[in-house]
């Protein structure tokens, strides 16, 4: 936002709260803060502080909904792509099991050439143990083979 966006957007919370009077270093604190906001999520946060806050909101508050409502705007664009929407929630184990074997199917050999073993029992492709990592030049061996 520029700082003609950020003035009518301070007056028109000035206009909610007749009360609150911002000083020039409020309204030079809100153009700073604000120049990375697009002016449609700013907007939309401005309304949602206006119905429900009862004093003059905070620059934190506003940013909370500035950053729903950019959220929002992001699951919409992606929607209309034809993408899956930002959702925030991790898959249930049953299908985040079924997503890793899919890729690793669609990786084939790439994952098995060069791979770490970082859990406690033994590798099931190639039967190494925690302390070893294979292939490529940076990868430690195990002790055993040193």
């Amino acid at each position: 936002m520029n700082e003609d966006q950020t003035a009518a957007m301070l007056a028109s919370l000035g206009a909610a709260f007749p009360a609150f009077e911002p000083s020039r270093a409020t309204v030079t604190t809100w153009t700073g803060a604000l120049r990375s906001v697009r002016v449609e999520d700013a907007r939309e946060a401005c309304e949602k502080l206006i119905r429900t806050c009862r004093f003059f909101p905070s620059i934190a508050e506003f940013f909370n909904e500035e950053t729903a409502a950019r959220r929002a705007r992001e699951s919409r664009e992606s929607a209309e792509r034809g993408l899956p929407g930002v959702s925030g929630t991790i898959p249930p184990p049953e299908r985040l099991a079924k997503l890793l074997s899919q890729l690793r199917e669609e990786l084939g050999d790439s994952g098995a050439r060069d791979h770490w073993h970082g859990g406690p029992n033994p590798c099931p492709k190639c039967g190494g143990t925690k302390s070893t990592l294979v292939t490529g030049s940076r990868r430690w061996k195990s002790r055993a083979a040193v």
